[in-house]
Order: C-alpha cells, then structure tokens, then sequence
C-alpha cells in the first residue's frame, strides 16, 4: 500500500485514452492540455508523464475539490480543526485514530523514503492541484479552503485513512 497513491497517478496518467469527439479544454496546466469528454471523464495530454500528472492533479481539484480537501483533512488528522467536533464527537474520534496510527509521520517517512521519482510524481500532482486552486480559490467554499495548500506527504497520508 505504501506506494499505492504514486502507482495510482502514474497509471491514470498513462492510461487516460484519447476521446477528442465533443471534448471541451478546460485549462492549459502548465504545459499540459485537459480535455472533458461529454462523460466528465478528463483526458490529458502533455510533452512528459510530470505535465499529465500535474494535470491530473489539477483536473481533480476542478472536478472535486471539496471531496478532496475534506479527504486531506482526514488524513492530516485535523478535521475537528478545521470544521469542529463532528456529530457525536465523529470528527475528533477520525483524529484520535489517525494520529494514534501515526499516519501523518508515516507519511513523511515514506516521502523520503519513495525515492527522487516518487516524490516527482507526487510533487507534480500536488503542485497540479495547488495552481487549480490558486487560479480558482473562489469557486472552492471558504471552510474547505483552509485545508490549503495541499503537500505531497499529504496524498500519502489519504492512502492510509
């Protein structure tokens, strides 16, 4: 499971088909181009496997940014922080298990311990989805946008919640 979130991005970015019939191009990222088919489904393309998968960052942030973000808090073990104690405690009970698991700190071991291309990988999404949401902040609910800016220790913390 440890390098599931860096084979997770890599294979999408990889593996994302083209369907250019009644594609819509909704952002240039950074090199990259991201064309919505008439499903929602992004499709993305750029020069080398960084761009797509800083693209892909980006597409999820615009496709869903709350679930996103609300998923990152969980992971960080902060969700009563950022939006209270929860119905029956819920929120602060989720914190207790993450950080009693010690998935934040596990999460910054396996940052250094992946190695120079899984941290590209992951630095690449992460900058993806922090430039969507630099560009389009007001479209993200203030109480979700604190959770900002997303880091790469991050997206190995979410798959461990």
């Amino acid at each position: 499971m440890r390098h599931r979130a860096f084979w997770c991005a890599a294979t999408v970015a990889l593996s994302l088909a083209t369907v250019r019939a009644g594609a819509v191009d909704s952002s240039n990222a950074s090199g990259g181009e991201i064309l919505w088919d008439s499903y929602g489904i992004p499709h993305i393309y750029g020069p080398d496997l960084l761009t797509v998968v800083r693209g892909y960052g980006y597409a999820q942030m615009e496709n869903q940014a709350e679930t996103l973000l609300t998923n990152i808090a969980a992971a960080r073990g902060r969700l009563a922080e950022y939006f209270g104690p929860g119905d029956g405690n819920a929120n602060v009970q989720s914190d207790t298990l993450v950080r009693t698991e010690g998935i934040p700190d596990r999460a910054s071991v396996w940052l250094q311990e992946g190695g120079d291309f899984q941290r590209a990988v992951l630095d690449a999404f992460v900058e993806g989805a922090n430039e969507y949401a630099t560009v389009h902040g007001d479209t993200i609910a203030p109480a979700i946008r604190q959770i900002l800016p997303l880091q790469p220790t991050d997206i190995l913390a979410g798959e461990q919640k």
